[in-house]
């Protein structure tokens, strides 16, 4: 296994494995539209990829503006986000991405999983479609 850990930032945590980027929110982490511009442009910066295939643990986000998750669902200019997975056991964040996904519409594929490795195992379906 391939693993890159990259530097955090106040509010994630970034590791690259295998072609896929895991993002990691920190402790409790309130994401508004500032935060939200903020960890866009973290991880855009930290990682260099066109094909971004992104891994999201939300166990730690506590909450999510309705403007932060409009930005996050259209801001990619360069429409390097070719899938996105998010993960976590709580109930609750299942039904606030279901509200995300339904709401915002994104440009890519995005699915929720009860676990990391069934959210894995679906982001390698786009890895090969992608050279990463």
């Amino acid at each position: 296994m391939e693993t890159e850990n990259l530097p955090k930032s106040q509010y994630i945590s970034i590791k690259l494995v295998n072609g896929i980027i895991h993002i990691n929110f920190n402790d409790s982490t309130e994401v508004d539209i500032n935060v939200a511009k903020e960890i866009f442009a973290y991880s855009t910066n930290t990682i260099k990829l066109e094909n971004r295939l992104l891994l999201v643990d939300v166990r730690n986000l506590k909450l999510v503006t309705q403007e932060a998750r409009r930005y996050f669902a259209e801001e990619d200019p360069k429409q390097t986000v070719k899938a996105i997975a998010f993960y976590s056991e709580n109930i609750l964040h299942k039904i606030i991405y279901s509200f995300f996904k339904h709401a915002n519409n994104p440009p890519y594929p995005a699915r929720f999983f009860k676990s990391y490795e069934e959210a894995v195992h679906w982001l390698n379906q786009y890895k090969k479609a992608f050279t990463i």
